[in-house]
Order: C-alpha cells, then structure tokens, then sequence
C-alpha cells in the first residue's frame, strides 16, 4: 500500500474519490478480497487516528462502495492428483526435502500453512500426540490433536532439537516448489491453502 499514490496523500486531502479511484486502479491488478482487506486496513488506522489522536477529519472509507465479496474457493485436491503431486515433490536432485511430509501433514492436521511453518519441536508432544500453536490466525494459542499417522510423519523427520522450526523452509521457497510441481504434475488450478479444504471435506 506505501507504493501506491494514496499513501503520497495527508489525511486532511484523503476524500472519498481518492479512495475510489485508489480501489479502481487496484481491481485492474489485484482481487476483490484483497481490496476489501486494504480498504478494511485503511479505515482502521483513520478510526484510530480520529478516536485515540482527536484528528477531527471523517473517514472518506465509510463513503467507498467496496467491491462484491468472492464467492470462496471449492477446489479439493482428487486422489489421483494427490498421488501426481508426492511424487513430483520427491526430492530428487534439488527438490526440497520438506515438501513431501509438510503436504502429508496439512492433509492429516488440517493446519494452515502458517501454522506449520512456524511450528517448532518445542511445542510438540507426539507421546500425547498434541501440538501447540502459540500464534493462530485468531490470535490466541491451540492445542491440536495429531493423528497416530501425523505423528508417524513427524517421527521420520530429521533434525528433531527442542529450538528448532519443524519444516525449516520460507514460505516463498515452499510455495514456489508447490507451484512447480503441479505444474509438472498437470494439476491445474490448485493453491496450497486447497489442501487444507481437502482434509476439511476428507473429516
């Protein structure tokens, strides 16, 4: 958002058609969640200016018609597809290590992929086979449950020491290794976050 010219603006010059024509110019690149997030974004820190500062200006995103909210995601991953795509994330040659058992997992935890890539071995307990997440997507801790099958997938991992990330892998490098290999299994239209949808439906 500093990129764009609205952030040039004070706040005593941000008027509603500053606002509609920053939406407008974002819909020709970006999608209608991510622009309701931005916008949502926006109003927040004007209400806290106006609120905790005493700015007296009104908030011009209240005047903004914000774009239809998308219909959500309904793509599940097929067993035929899920077979392609473990055996295109084999690491052979220069694949990553950690992208067989971090898909096997997201299908057995129904974690987000935040979750796991931030989960440490500290927070592990597989004799009681539970894992705490100290930060979730709501901001509060939890414990989740892990199946006799996570916990197998955990166990064969290397590198168990307490201080360490369990899947010690960017978010970037694992994203873009998930692309290539459906792209390679000719999976179409999968996102990461699918696979979460597909041990939702799979419960």
């Amino acid at each position: 958002m500093l990129r764009q010219k609205i952030a040039n603006y004070s706040m005593a010059n941000l008027m509603p058609e500053v606002v509609a024509k920053y939406r407008d110019e974002r819909m020709k690149t970006i999608g209608a969640g991510t622009i309701i997030r931005e916008l949502s974004i926006l109003s927040s820190i004007i209400t806290h200016v106006r609120k905790e500062w005493g700015l007296p200006t009104s908030n011009p995103c209240s005047f903004v018609r914000k774009p239809p909210i998308p219909q959500g995601r309904s793509r599940l991953l097929a067993a035929s597809e899920e077979i392609r795509l473990l055996e295109e994330l084999q690491p052979i040659r220069r694949r990553s290590p950690w992208m067989v058992p971090l898909v096997k997992l997201t299908l057995e935890t129904v974690m987000r992929r935040g979750e796991l890539l931030t989960m440490r071995w500290e927070n592990l307990h597989l004799t009681a086979q539970t894992a705490l997440l100290p930060i979730t997507k709501n901001g509060s801790a939890q414990i989740v449950p892990l199946s006799k099958k996570a916990v197998a997938i955990l166990e064969a991992l290397p590198n168990r020491s307490s201080a360490c990330a369990v899947f010690p892998i960017s978010h970037m490098t694992m994203h873009n290794c998930f692309v290539d290999a459906c792209k390679r299994a000719g999976i179409a239209n999968l996102r990461f976050h699918d696979l979460r949808h597909t041990a939702t439906g799979r419960l």
